[in-house]
């Protein structure tokens, strides 16, 4: 009788060791997946930005700069604005070269940009040794505004706007 025990616990030993087998394929596998997925999700750049901006151009005391507000309207919020957010505005007339905004874009106010927040930039439009007819500016001139996304490096926001008396 001692003989049929001793195979009974090694049989039964034996399907253990395969279950055991099984589980820890499965958790191997598991955690294989998790690594790919994770590394596919780090190398793969986030969706656009979809963000709604309302921007006004107004005069300054200055004739070669102009006052932009700009508002967040709708969509996204942007984590980071200052590092993520480029604005560029130029007169618009050909030849003219795009000026980017002073003060470092002057979101640097804002941990993030949302719905209903609005900042103000100045943007000077006079080159060094640029014959200064061409680029002063006058209630009424037509001014072009971008709005870059540097991480995606999209246009999110592009218009030409006519300059309004600052109020």
């Amino acid at each position: 009788m001692s003989g049929s025990t001793s195979l009974l616990l090694k049989r039964d030993e034996r399907a253990v060791s395969v279950i055991v087998g099984e589980i820890l394929m499965v958790g191997i596998m598991v955690v294989a997946i998790g690594v790919v997925a994770r590394a596919y999700l780090v190398t793969r750049s986030p969706p656009s930005r979809f963000v709604h901006f309302s921007v006004m151009v107004e005069s300054t005391s200055d004739n070669y700069q102009v006052k932009l507000t700009i508002k967040h309207v709708g969509g996204d919020t942007v984590i980071n604005p200052d590092e993520y957010l480029t604005v560029w505005g130029a007169k618009d007339s050909s030849g003219i070269v795009e000026n980017q905004a002073e003060s470092g874009n002057g979101f640097s106010i804002y941990d993030k940009f949302e719905l209903g927040d609005s900042v103000t930039l100045f943007v000077r439009c006079l080159p060094e040794n640029a014959p200064e007819s061409l680029y002063r500016i006058r209630v009424g001139d037509r001014y072009r505004v971008k709005i870059y996304d540097n991480y995606s490096e999209k246009v999110l926001y592009e218009k030409v706007l006519t300059v309004v008396a600052s109020s």
